[in-house]
């Protein structure tokens, strides 16, 4: 169960801290202005005291109240349902995405100090390419004291020819006709409905009013060279967001996790 939490944790924390510098446009990522604090791994349902005898834990009204929830069924699915030619996966380059998909709204080259990289992301009409990150001395604008800010306007044609993991999509326009597993649909397929087509209890469950989110989480993952999926802990996940009717309002995928 803390796998689940840590590699979810991952996905927020990447798109949420590299999709923050939109500079006034339409919020498009529900992670952004989230407290820097996340949750916390739930405490466990027994524990043992010092004379190895097994004691009730009694949740407090604050455990009671928790915000998300695990899945009691844990389940890895398959993400060869998930067409290549609608869903771009593995290494590309700017240059690439912009001859398949058309001429984007921005394109954002986020600076992290410290670890020297950059992240770049895509921004399309309806949906959003986010890359892993590249070490910024691969990037035309490097040079020494570079800040931790957005450097798209310095981004130039070899830049944009580089090639680099595609780490996550976000899909968030509503009147798209992209079909998702089980024939999920924008602005039809609704919370209950989409919790019933999986199967029963496989879902990572985050609901937070205050931050208007509303969001189950399935784990992914690729099969390996002998046709087989891992039982437990997936690779990758799909993130399904509603809005305050409950209607599917984005889709978040996300190829793989990694850590810095």
């Amino acid at each position: 169960m803390k796998k689940i939490l840590l590699v979810f944790i991952c996905t927020v924390v990447f798109l949420g801290l590299f999709t923050g510098c939109q500079n006034g446009s339409k919020n498009l990522d529900p992670y952004e202005d989230l407290p820097t604090t996340v949750p916390q791994n739930p405490p466990m349902t027994e524990d043992v005291s010092i004379d190895d005898t097994p004691i009730e834990n009694t949740p407090t009204p604050e455990e009671e109240n928790l915000s998300y929830s695990f899945p009691e069924n844990e389940m890895v699915f398959d993400f060869s349902v998930l067409s290549k030619e609608v869903f771009p996966r593995g290494e590309w380059t700017v240059n690439q995405l912009i001859n398949k998909y058309g001429t984007p709204e921005k394109i954002y080259a986020n600076y992290l100090p410290g670890y020297d990289i950059v992240f770049v992301h895509v921004n399309f009409i309806s949906f959003r390419v986010s890359f892993l990150f590249e070490y910024a001395d691969k990037f035309s604008f490097y040079r020494e004291g570079l800040e931790e800010k957005d450097y798209s306007s310095e981004l130039n044609k070899k830049d944009k020819d580089l090639e680099i993991e595609i780490l996550a999509l976000n899909f968030y326009d509503p009147s798209t006709s992209i079909l998702f597993p089980y024939d999920i649909k924008f602005g039809q397929s609704t919370k209950t409905q989409i919790m019933d087509l999986y199967p029963k209890d496989t879902a990572y469950r985050w609901k937070d009013e205050e931050y208007e989110i509303d969001l189950l989480s399935y784990e992914y993952a690729f099969r390996d060279e002998n046709g087989n999926l891992p039982e437990y802990g997936g690779n990758g996940n799909i993130d399904y967001l509603f809005d305050e009717n409950e209607v599917l309002s984005q889709v978040m995928i996300g190829w793989f996790y990694f850590d810095l």
